[in-house]
């Protein structure tokens, strides 16, 4: 189920190579929209897979996750979720496509949904939470 949906469309007057490594180097863009420092552990499992998990503590609440491997085609789209274990939400999405436009431009769709985990998560998304990061995410992308 998700709580929250919403696609955010940004045009660049660059092609989407040299976009993407900027937009989808998620590290690089969590620190630009002021994400918290957090660490990110991974687990070696039996079968040989890897787990990741991440972290941090906002004041008294402390957010953990689970990654999920990301999909993408190089240039064109990422797909990227995160099943939360604790803290107020129970899964984040983010999806960007890269679509030329122009002579030389693209145009940015990225698009974020999050489920609530608990009643105070329903609270935040309620209160607008995620649209405020709407604005660092605008922010971000007028960086690119």
């Amino acid at each position: 189920m998700r709580d929250f949906s919403h696609t955010w469309t940004w045009h660049f007057d660059h092609p989407p190579g040299a976009v993407w490594p900027l937009l989808a180097d998620s590290a690089r863009f969590n620190e630009a929209v002021g994400v918290p420092k957090h660490e990110i552990c991974e687990d070696s499992r039996p079968d040989g897979t890897v787990e990741f998990y991440g972290g941090f503590r906002k004041g008294m609440v402390r957010i953990v996750w689970r990654d999920e491997p990301v999909n993408w085609v190089e240039g064109e789209w990422f797909r990227h979720s995160c099943a939360f274990t604790s803290g107020p939400f129970g899964r984040m999405t983010s999806h960007l496509r890269l679509t030329p436009e122009g002579r030389n431009g693209c145009r940015a769709d990225y698009t974020l949904e999050v489920s609530a985990r608990t009643v105070m998560g329903r609270a935040v998304l309620s209160l607008g939470f995620i649209e405020k990061w709407g604005g660092r995410l605008d922010r971000a992308a007028a960086r690119v």
